[in-house]
């Protein structure tokens, strides 16, 4: 299961530089991914969902782009 998981977040990464795919690699394997991302990043958004989402996309959609045609997916 554990490596199902660490394969799911290295193929998005796989387009980067080999340093830091290995940086990343040695973040998981020393269980630090999560904090070395919050202190980088300390504010967390609150679009969980792909329904959250979709109405915050909409929104802009609507506010910068009314006369485009409509959104038909937005997902994480």
């Amino acid at each position: 299961m554990a490596m199902d998981w660490v394969a799911n977040i290295m193929k998005y990464l796989q387009h980067y530089s080999e340093s830091i795919q290995q940086q990343v690699s040695q973040l998981i394997a020393h269980k630090k991914l999560g904090t070395y991302l919050l202190e980088k990043y300390p504010h967390i958004h609150e679009y969980h969902t792909d329904k959250a989402l979709y109405n915050y996309t909409l929104a802009i959609k609507n506010r910068f782009m009314k006369q485009s045609l409509p959104l038909s997916k937005v997902m994480y």
